[in-house]
């Protein structure tokens, strides 16, 4: 049961920092091949990392298509689907990327404990798996790394991880702690991104357009 749990949220990660990586590539007018290739580099990067610091083989993503799949499809979506082109590719880009963070802590902190990575290692390793990849898709762009910025990005994701350990060493059931790993990461993220006055003043023109709308099919 864990395990395809741990599958599932695998693949709504990677498809979460796949799209984070291709609207990316897609605002800085990257071509169809730009914005697949930062959707590939984001989506694997962090697990790559991960892999090969603990020595684990096979690599995950060598092991099956899926992530090379995942990220071509969310390069194709971006590119040709014209509904996600509008004035908020930098609020869909950090919500996105706040899934992908969530996911892939969890994700990286479960797989550490399975390979019998110690506390501080299990920790690093979480994240390191959340976080490596947005910092490759932020380098390539030409944009200061979110982690390095006070934006609340890697302390999120080790307190997330932090918990899962502490869940785990407690005896609490796998799928208690990945849930409640994910869940706050990505709450913790998602309400610093809200409290952020870009995005403030962003929602509050979106919702005036949209009374203004509602008032004028009104008439």
């Amino acid at each position: 049961m864990v395990t395809i749990i741990l599958e599932f949220l695998d693949i709504i990660g990677s498809l979460a920092f796949a799209l984070s990586g291709a609207i990316a590539g897609y605002k800085k007018r990257m071509d169809g091949f730009g914005i697949t290739f930062l959707a590939s580099v984001t989506t694997f990067g962090g697990g790559l990392t991960r892999d090969i610091l603990l020595n684990s083989k096979p690599v995950a993503i060598f092991e099956t298509p899926r992530y090379m799949i995942i990220a071509i499809l969310a390069g194709l979506i971006v590119r040709y689907w014209p509904k996600h082109r509008d004035d908020r590719p930098s609020l869909l880009i950090a919500l996105f990327d706040a899934s992908g963070l969530a996911v892939f802590t969890a994700f990286g902190t479960m797989r550490a404990l399975e390979l019998g990575a110690p506390f501080h290692g299990s920790i690093i390793m979480g994240m390191i798996t959340g976080c490596v990849g947005g910092v490759i898709r932020d380098v390539l762009r030409n944009e200061p790394p979110l982690i390095f910025y006070g934006d609340f990005y890697a302390r999120a994701s080790l307190l997330g991880s932090l918990l899962l350990y502490l869940l785990y060493w407690y005896g609490l059931p796998d799928i208690i702690a990945i849930i409640s790993c994910v869940s706050l990461v990505f709450f913790l993220r998602v309400y610093v991104i809200m409290k952020n006055p870009v995005y403030q003043e962003r929602a509050k023109h979106r919702l005036q357009f949209l009374r203004v709308k509602k008032d004028h099919r009104r008439r």
